[in-house]
């Protein structure tokens, strides 16, 4: 599944690739035969450039607010926490520039955009 995300990364999005620190609790295993893929990936996004952004008590918060609000607006659907961090963290980084969160979950996502400020944000499935 990481081999179709670094693909669409590599030929289809121009720009600077982030990745949201809560990202990484799901993605890791503590089985280095499955982190090696996740390593990799992330080895090869890194140019030297800032690649990680940290979740910071207040985009914390902000992401308690856009999950309640999404659950509310979406009774039954369970969006995780870490959804409403990767929103949470790109609402803030699309002060300064465009986003496009590249995710396999791109109905929750859409569902907390539509309760963040997010004009400069778009959300596209690996292919």
């Amino acid at each position: 599944a990481l081999d179709a995300y670094w693909e669409a990364l590599r030929t289809d999005y121009n720009g600077s690739i982030r990745v949201p620190d809560p990202i990484l609790s799901e993605v890791y295993t503590g089985d280095p035969r499955l982190d090696v893929v996740v390593d990799r990936l992330l080895n090869e996004i890194d140019t030297g450039d800032k690649v990680f952004e940290p979740l910071t008590t207040a985009l914390a918060k902000r992401a308690g607010v856009l999950r309640y609000q999404a659950l509310k607006r979406n009774p039954g659907e369970d969006i995780s926490p870490t959804d409403a961090q990767l929103v949470a963290i790109a609402e803030y980084r699309s002060h300064n520039c465009f986003i496009t969160i590249v995710t396999g979950d791109v109905d929750h996502i859409k569902m907390l955009l539509a309760c963040a400020e997010h004009a400069k944000i778009d959300v596209a499935p690996p292919r």
